[in-house]
């Protein structure tokens, strides 16, 4: 496995890759040793430090500025993802930047309205946050989880230009 750990204005990141394309993004937390045991524990031990992922790491540092940035240019691995999961997340891949839907919108995209429970349990696995932007799902009446908190979802959202309640 191949990955690359770096900073970004809300915190140390990392971006994994099996060779064919990426599998993972670690999410911000508050120190670089805590996203290298995340990267160790998804690599199953060692990994070798990746240039290939180096243009998505800039796009994630520019991402974190707050700044446009197109994701649909990469290459994502998803050989370990059930066909609901990947079905879902190409749905939630198309929300536009700046944008949201519902869990029921997106099941409703998928052809049954009545999925949008499993709907948020296939975005609660999500392997790739951000590239697949599972913080532009919110709840029918509420912002509804993320995988990497309830304060970072809404500081997404924010950075987008969308109103949080």
């Amino acid at each position: 496995m191949e990955a690359r750990i770096f900073e970004t204005k809300l915190g140390w990141m990392a971006l994994i890759s099996r060779g064919q394309g990426v599998s993972h993004v670690v999410l911000p937390t508050k120190s670089r040793d805590t996203t290298e045991k995340k990267v160790r524990k998804i690599a199953g031990g060692d990994y070798e430090v990746s240039r290939s992922l180096m243009a998505l790491e800039s796009d994630l540092i520019r991402y974190m500025l707050g700044r446009f940035v197109d994701f649909s240019k990469y290459s994502l691995d998803f050989t370990y993802s059930s066909g609901f999961q990947k079905s879902v997340w190409f749905v939630v891949k198309e929300i536009p930047y700046g944008r949201t839907m519902t869990y029921k919108m997106v099941a409703e995209r998928l052809g049954n309205a009545k999925v949008a429970q499993a709907v948020g349990n296939a975005l609660n696995k999500n392997p790739l946050p951000i590239v697949i932007p599972c913080h532009r799902v919110l709840g029918d009446k509420d912002m509804g989880g993320y995988i990497g908190g309830k304060a970072l979802k809404k500081k997404l959202l924010q950075m987008e230009g969308v109103t949080v309640k």
